[in-house]
Order: C-alpha cells, then sequence, then structure tokens
C-alpha cells in the first residue's frame, strides 16, 4: 500500500506532504497504491520540474478518473505528452489569440482574481491548509471572467457549484 496509510491517518494529504517536506527536504517521492508520485514543495524544485527538465516530467499518469467517460477522454486534459497533445495546445492557444494577446489577456484580464487569492493564503500565515476550494473558486472567476470580458464582483464560494456537482 506504501505511503497511502500516512495519508489517511495523520490529517490528509496537504499536512502529511508538509510533515515529509521538513524530514526529506523539498522534492521527494512517495508511493501509493504501486504509483510512485514526486512531490515538490518549493518554487525552486517546481521551477525545475515544470521549465529546466519539462520533458523529464511531461506527461499525466493513467488513471480512470482523467478519462472517466469516452466525451471527455481525448480532451487536453486526459492527454498525456504526446503529438496529439501538442496539437491540441497549439489549437487552443491559437483560439485565445483571437480574443487579444492570447495568455497575457488571460493575465491581465484576471489579475485582481490571482491577486484576491494570493492575499487569501497570505492570511493563512505560513500555516498547512487545504487549498483547494480557494483554487477552485480562483478557476471558476478566471472562467467567467473569459465568458463575460470582465471581472465580477469577489464572492467567498463562487467555485461552490463546481464542488457539489
Amino acid at each position: 500500500i506504501g505511503n497511502i496509510h500516512s495519508f489517511i491517518l495523520n490529517g490528509g494529504p496537504v499536512w502529511q506532504v508538509q510533515k515529509w517536506a521538513k524530514e526529506y527536504g523539498d522534492a521527494f517521492k512517495i508511493s501509493i497504491l504501486g504509483e510512485e508520485i514526486v512531490i515538490l514543495s518549493d518554487y525552486d524544485s517546481i521551477y525545475e520540474a515544470l521549465v529546466v527538465r519539462s520533458n523529464d516530467f511531461a506527461g499525466r499518469p493513467f488513471d480512470k478518473s482523467y478519462a472517466f467517460n469516452k466525451w471527455f477522454c481525448h480532451s487536453v486534459s486526459a492527454q498525456d505528452f504526446t503529438q496529439r497533445f501538442k496539437t491540441y495546445k497549439k489549437i487552443g492557444l491559437r483560439g485565445l489569440k483571437q480574443h487579444g494577446d492570447g495568455i497575457s489577456r488571460i493575465v491581465n484580464i484576471s489579475n485582481d482574481n490571482i491577486s484576491q487569492t494570493v492575499k487569501e493564503f497570505k492570511e493563512e500565515h505560513g500555516e498547512p491548509f487545504q487549498p483547494h476550494d480557494k483554487l477552485q473558486n480562483l478557476l471558476c472567476r478566471i472562467i467567467i471572467c473569459m465568458l463575460l470580458g470582465e471581472n465580477t464582483p469577489y464572492e467567498e464560494n463562487d467555485g461552490k457549484f463546481a464542488r457539489n456537482g
């Protein structure tokens, strides 16, 4: 079973990963149900993995949850780092450019939402916390912002409908 018992017994994955990071460093590997997972817990190790060594860390684990039904199994979110993924990414970026300057446009119109989420993270004062709801709220606000072309008033539970669906 690998390390799964630690996740269940010690307050959940976020807190357990924080403890392991203090013990083993900012980059380490765990085993859960036979799957090896690399844990990166600081900016430098994340930057190295995703930017400097992106080909070594490319791809997605095969899991039924990524391809939970036949309509979504070929979407960008479920693709491994293949030629099809590269093609989908290129098509997606081309589509974004129709709305302005592509990625920079997303950053510009969602900057207030990102700042609000960063503020929420700072309010945790470095203590471990579950970031899922805050990140889901941010994602929902950015999607709404892209659809409407402007920011909407901030609400604490903007992503609640996505969690309950």
